[in-house]
Order: C-alpha cells, then sequence, then structure tokens
C-alpha cells in the first residue's frame, strides 16, 4: 500500500508558494531581467502601477480578497511566524533591488505578500533610506521594528491592540504605549472597541479615557466593559 504524504497546512503552502515566487524573481534579477514586466523604472501611471501590482501578486500567489477578508474576521495582531528561509531569500532580492529606481514600487506590492514577520535588518534599512515608510507602518511587525515606525499612527495602533488583547503582554506593557497615544484620538478611540486580555489593562485604558478632553469622542464604539468603567469613574 502506498504511503500518503500529508498534506501541507495552509500557512506551509503560503510559504512555499511565496519562496517559489521569491526564487523566480531572483533568478530574473540575476539575469539582469526585470522581476516583471513594466518594472524597469518607477511607473508614472496607475495603470502601469496596477498591471505591476497584479504581476507581483500573481508571482508571489498572493489573494488581496481573502486575506483582507480573513483579516476582517479574525486577526491576531501578533506578528507571524519568522522563517529562516525566507528571510535569507529576502536579503538576496535586498541586495539585488536597493538603490534601484523601482525598488519603493518593489516593495510596495512585495512585502504586503511575505506570510513570514519581515526582517528586522530590511525594515531598518528602508526606514533609514525613506522607502515606503508608511507601507511598513501597516504591517504586523514585530515590537521593536512598530516602535522604530511610532509616529505613524497604524504602527502605534496595532502594537496598542497587540498589547491590550493579548496574554502575552501585562499592564505595564500596555500602558508604555497607550501613555504615548494620550494625543492620537483615532488611535484610542480604535482601540477602546476592542475588549482586554485583564482587568488592569481595561483600568489603564478607562483612566486614560476618562482624563482626556475628548472622552465623548474616545467612547464612540467603545466596548462595553471599557465604557462601565469610565462611567464609573465619572461617578461621583
Amino acid at each position: 500500500m502506498t504511503k500518503r504524504t500529508p498534506r501541507l497546512d495552509h500557512y506551509s503552502e503560503c510559504v512555499a508558494k511565496f519562496c517559489a515566487g521569491l526564487a523566480t524573481i531572483i533568478s530574473r534579477l540575476q539575469r539582469d531581467e526585470p522581476a516583471v514586466q513594466l518594472l524597469t523604472s518607477a511607473p508614472t501611471d496607475i495603470e502601469t502601477s496596477n498591471k505591476i501590482e497584479r504581476a507581483l501578486h500573481s508571482l508571489l500567489v498572493f489573494d488581496k480578497a481573502t486575506q483582507s477578508g480573513a483579516q476582517s474576521k479574525a486577526r491576531s495582531f501578533m506578528p507571524p511566524p519568522q522563517s529562516d528561509v525566507v528571510e535569507g531569500m529576502m536579503e538576496t532580492v535586498a541586495h539585488l533591488v536597493r538603490g534601484s529606481c523601482w525598488e519603493s514600487e518593489f516593495w510596495l506590492y512585495v512585502l504586503p505578500c511575505c506570510p513570514c514577520v519581515i526582517p528586522s535588518r530590511l525594515i531598518e534599512d528602508l526606514i533609514a533610506r525613506d522607502v515606503e515608510v508608511v507601507m511598513l507602518a501597516h504591517l504586523c511587525l514585530r515590537d521593536k521594528d512598530l516602535w522604530k515606525l511610532f509616529e505613524i499612527d497604524e504602527a502605534a495602533l496595532t502594537l496598542a491592540i497587540r498589547r491590550y488583547i493579548h496574554t502575552e503582554y501585562n499592564s505595564d506593557e500596555f500602558e508604555e504605549v497607550v501613555s504615548n497615544c494620550v494625543k492620537r484620538s483615532w488611535v484610542t478611540q480604535t482601540l477602546a472597541s476592542y475588549q482586554a486580555s485583564g482587568h488592569e489593562k481595561l483600568i489603564v485604558l478607562a483612566n486614560t479615557i476618562y482624563k482626556s478632553t475628548d472622552s465623548e469622542l474616545l467612547l464612540d464604539r467603545a466596548d462595553p466593559d471599557l465604557l462601565h468603567e469610565v462611567m464609573r469613574l465619572r461617578s461621583p
């Protein structure tokens, strides 16, 4: 009887397909060919940019609609797993595209496709050279990399929600983040709609909102437990 090889889980399949796409890109670039058609210079019109995006996503087997749907249903806000293989290949790709006139467009469409956490060395290099920094802030990076992008609201929000909803972080670690978001109403308001992983974190956020001059705005769509705690603080 033939022994059947167990089917790879979905994540492993995503990593394998992404690596296959990266291998093709590396091979093309090493032959002085474009990673995908039209990516020979920075695109000057939306149509060309869209074609490049579709070509890269197809090569890396990235389904934006599927991913967005999955994220809207349940998003952990924790960074995805690390892969030494992906990190090695990304380092090779980074060396090949660094400084090219189309580098920004390349990373704009490639990095969101990566099923693994983005290597910190690549993040640091792109930040240092101001390459697609706003896009980086939208990714689920390691804590230390989100801190480097903390001035951008999306990075601050990811870090705040991560520390608010996950038990791996204590209330002091959460307060470290939220205390730096006091004047960022959009971040605090969005954070308030999530459920805390512990009562101490709830108290921290409730006190922050209670002391804010924008407390009514911040409580719009707030989690019921948080709203209750703020109301308790307001009561004489």
